[in-house]
C-alpha cells in the first residue's frame, strides 16, 4: 500500500506532495539531531542508500479517544509506532523510564522496543503504525538515533490529518 493514492491525472502533484512531506520530515530530524549525527547520516546517505531507499509502509492510521482506557503492558511489535496527541496526558514506559505524553507532540517508538501504557483520564490520538521493509538490512533505527519526541506544529499537525483522510478505517 502507498503512503499516498494518486489518479494518474494527478502524478505530477502527488510527486511534488510526497517531495514536500519527504523534505519536511527531515528539517524535523536534523533539527532534533546534533552536528555530527548530521554528518554521519549524510556520509551514510551519500556512500550506501539515499532517502529513496527507505521503504516504509502504512500499516494503519487512525484516531482514537479514550478516558482512562489506553492502559497497555508489555507491549513489543514489529512495526514503528508514531502517536501525535491532540487532547489529553498519558504516560508511556520505555525500559526503565517513564515518560510524560504531552498535547501537540508527537512520540515515536521503535518496532521490537518493548514499552507500555498508562491513561488516567481523557487522551485523543492519532496513532500510525509503520512497518519498515528491511530488505536484509539493518533497520534506520538501529543505525541511527532518532529523536523520542518533537513537538507538532501547524503543517506536520495538518499532514497527519490529511494521511488520516486519504487512509480511512
Amino acid at each position: 500500500m502507498s503512503l499516498f493514492k494518486c489518479s494518474i491525472k494527478q502524478q505530477y502533484k502527488c510527486k511534488i506532495y510526497r517531495l514536500l512531506v519527504v523534505l519536511y520530515r527531515l528539517l524535523n530530524i536534523l533539527y532534533y539531531i546534533s552536528p555530527k549525527q548530521i554528518n554521519l547520516l549524510l556520509h551514510h546517505v551519500k556512500t550506501q542508500e539515499s532517502i529513496n531507499d527507505l521503504d516504509f509502509i502504512l500499516l494503519n492510521i487512525g484516531y482514537a479517544e479514550h478516558n482512562a482506557d489506553w492502559n497497555w503492558k508489555g507491549i513489543s511489535s514489529p512495526f514503528v509506532r508514531l502517536h501525535f496527541v491532540v487532547k489529553g496526558k498519558a504516560k508511556i514506559h520505555l525500559s526503565n523510564e517513564s515518560f510524560d505524553l504531552q498535547e501537540n507532540h508527537m512520540y515515536l517508538t521503535p518496532s521490537y522496543v518493548q514499552h507500555s501504557y498508562d491513561c488516567e483520564g481523557e487522551f485523543h490520538i492519532f496513532y500510525i503504525h509503520l512497518y519498515e521493509n528491511l530488505d536484509r538490512k539493518a533497520s534506520i533505527f538501529d543505525r541511527y538515533k532518532f529523536p523520542f519526541e518533537i513537538p507538532v506544529d501547524e503543517l506536520l499537525a495538518m499532514l497527519i490529518r490529511r494521511l488520516y483522510s486519504l487512509n480511512p478505517e
